[in-house]
């Protein structure tokens, strides 16, 4: 108890408690926060004095009083601090023993760190950091045992730092617009074909797609929805001090029941009177990861597949990997017998409603993607996006390995095949290409370009939210591709549950239109009626779009610019209409649609620069908690944390935690 409350007090002498009321639970900026206060306060701590709490804690003390002095402050609070907190993990690692009993020896402190750090954010550590920790604290140090790459590069491989100016970045202004339909092929990178057409007229081709389902069974109606946990609705995470009583059919700040999936599925033909495939993105395990066990996350990977064969028996089903479906969750790495293990399995149970042939099952066990004909003329290419992932900590041992190489090998090789054999393809990934790593996000990007008249549809899901990004031609700005992100099925993340259908031209394979599709969680609480699954929208109609081609996309945003209607149609959407947009001045306007306008990431922050750099505005519409002492004012250049654009609470959230609590214990308890 005595060494709780003295690290509580240097906390809270240096300025890291924060106000908790204010935490916007849909974003991770608060986490971020906390991780660069204890960067800035630990920054130039002299790690060999200090052996005792006194002297340790007078050197904290003098790092809190040179935050407010502006040679002290960091440039990019994010990346200085991810560097800080791996060299110092790196530190208290003995690696003199086992990786296992290296962790045994700090395992305890680490613990009783979290479950401070925790507390003090209203949430109990006490539940969360055993599992937590267990789950993590070992492939952390696994991963800087086993890299020897420059701490720089690993955060940025992680995401933790600003993305550098690209050299083919082109300012906002002027913004092609209003491009003909058929693109230039000066334009092209790649070889040339005529679009597919069939020798006769024949039905569009439906395609429903499925998000992000993330449904915990341990879901219970009428337990509490604030229980202290970063997530609840079960009554094994009620306590004393909660509140809230979940609806049958979820609740906003929970994941879902599983009825609510199976609802979904048992109506799916009430949704889309025919269909010729379903595709479902990935992500449904729930995110309440310091429950997760292996059997656990691999036991739902089969109970999904048994829900689709159960519910849709005679419909063709195509899965993409998402990065909850692992153990711990994120973390994909080949060389790990729980990933091959997964990849096995799923090899086995996805082609039991795909019936993918023996080589897609093996191109599944070997690296998870795979391909396929939908239709004769269509393909699917289902692509592995984990690699681009910056929660996946393994991706600083990923990063241009074998595997990595052959994961993005597999889809060029696929979509040079499917362009000779004169096919149109629909790209499938999970994480959206403007939210990974930005090599990554280039090779995806300009693949995507350079295949452009071979794919008709690109789709993802990820954010839980309704979106979309531009693939762009960075030559001359033209855009030349949509990658389409789907909301929801979970309403984790404020969100309605949601499904949605693509028409592609059933002659040429065009897309032609989308249906989004939901119920409206808070009608089906009030009375506990069955929930009503209406259309949303139909893309065409709703935003006044003649076509869906890139350049009616690249003008649907220049519109919304423009007309503040149209905005609020499109940001209502962004939340599948759940009540959870507020409001959104300029500059937030100017983020949101530089997010719609790049899938590229770094050029999507760059486009928010220029738009903040003149007008001189904070790029941040979201509240970040105040801390109780004054920080280092930052730099222009870091409004890369900017938190206007809404993020899934699934992925960094945890991540930041994880780091953040190890970033404490390597700078107090390694001395204590």
């Amino acid at each position: 108890m005595l060494f709780a409350n003295y690290v509580n007090g240097v906390l809270s002498e240096s300025g890291l408690l924060f106000s908790t009321e204010s935490r916007d639970h849909g974003t991770n900026e608060w986490e971020k926060s906390l991780l660069v206060n204890v960067a800035k306060v630990i920054k130039g701590l002299d790690l060999g004095q200090g052996k005792d709490a006194i002297s340790l804690k007078k050197q904290i003390n003098r790092n809190v009083i040179r935050q407010t002095d502006n040679d002290t402050q960091l440039e990019d609070p994010g990346c200085d601090a991810c560097q800080i907190v791996l060299e110092l993990i790196d530190e208290i690692d003995d690696k003199g023993l086992t990786l296992n009993d290296s962790w045994v020896e700090v395992k305890g402190t680490v613990e009783l760190l979290c479950e401070l750090v925790l507390d003090m954010s209203s949430l109990r550590g006490s539940v969360m950091c055993p599992g937590l920790l267990d789950n993590f604290g070992t492939h952390l140090m696994f991963i800087l045992r086993n890299s020897s790459r420059p701490r720089t590069e690993m955060c940025h491989i992680l995401e933790f730092c600003l993305p550098p100016k690209p050299a083919d970045y082109i300012p906002n202004s002027p913004m092609p617009v209003k491009l003909p339909m058929e693109s230039n092929p000066t334009r092209r990178m790649g070889p040339q074909r005529e679009r597919t057409r069939r020798a006769t007229k024949v039905d569009d081709i439906r395609i429903v797609q499925i998000a992000d389902i993330h449904y915990d069974n341990k879901y219970e109606e009428g337990s509490q929805t604030d229980c202290g946990l970063i997530m609840c609705c079960a009554n094994d995470r009620n306590y004393v001090g909660g509140s809230g009583n979940a609806g049958k059919w979820g609740d906003y700040s929970c994941n879902t029941p599983k009825r609510t999936f199976e609802y979904y599925l048992q109506n799916i033909n009430n949704v889309s009177n025919s269909y010729d495939a379903v595709i479902y993105t990935g992500d449904h395990p729930p995110h309440a990861i310091w429950e997760e066990t292996l059997e656990l996350q691999t036991g739902m990977s089969r109970e999904v597949v048994d829900s689709f064969k159960t519910h849709l028996p005679n419909a063709t089903v195509y899965f993409n990997l998402g990065n909850h479906e692992f153990f711990p969750t994120n973390q994909y790495y080949l060389e790990r017998p729980e990933v091959q293990q997964l990849l096995e399995s799923l090899s086995s149970w996805w082609s039991e409603v795909s019936d993918l042939d023996q080589t897609q099952k093996n191109n599944i066990k070997n690296n998870g993607h795979y391909t396929t004909i939908v239709a004769p003329g269509l393909r699917v290419i289902s692509f592995n996006t984990n690699y681009g992932y910056g929660m996946n900590f393994y991706n600083v041992l990923n990063f241009n390995s074998a595997a990595y190489n052959d994961s993005k090998m597999f889809v060029e090789n696929s979509l040079e095949a499917a362009t000779v054999a004169n096919e149109k393809v629909i790209m499938v990934g999970h994480h959206p290409p403007g939210s990974v790593e930005p090599t990554w996000s280039k090779w995806y990007n300009d693949l995507m370009v350079r295949y452009a008249d071979a794919v008709v549809l690109q789709m993802g899901g990820h954010t839980h939210n309704d979106h979309f990004q531009l693939i762009r031609d960075y030559n001359t700005g033209a855009p030349m591709g949509v990658y389409s992100i789907a909301s929801s099925m979970t309403t984790n993340g404020e969100v309605n549950p949601s499904a949605r259908v693509y028409i592609l031209d059933g002659t040429t394979l065009a897309l032609k239109d989308i249906e989004q599709y939901r119920f409206d969680i808070r009608k089906a609480q009030a009375g506990n009626k069955e929930p009503h699954i209406e259309l949303t929208y139909k893309a065409t109609e709703y935003y006044g779009m003649p076509d869906l081609s890139p350049s009616s996309w690249m003008d649907l945003t220049e519109r919304m610019l423009m007309n503040e209607t149209l905005f609020r149609m499109h940001y209502e959407n962004h939340w599948a209409r759940s009540g959870r947009a507020g409001e959104c001045d300029d500059v937030c306007k100017h983020e949101y649609v530089c997010n719609l306008r790049h899938a590229r990431g770094d050029h999507a922050f760059w486009c928010k620069m220029d738009y903040n750099n003149q007008t001189t505005a904070i790029s941040s519409t979201t509240t970040v908690p105040p801390t109780t002492t004054t920080l280092a004012t930052t730099p222009t250049n870091t409004v890369a944390m900017a938190t206007s654009t809404p993020t899934s609470r699934g992925g960094r959230r945890f991540s930041s935690l994880i780091l953040f609590c190890i970033c404490v214990i390597s700078t107090i308890s390694f001395r204590l």
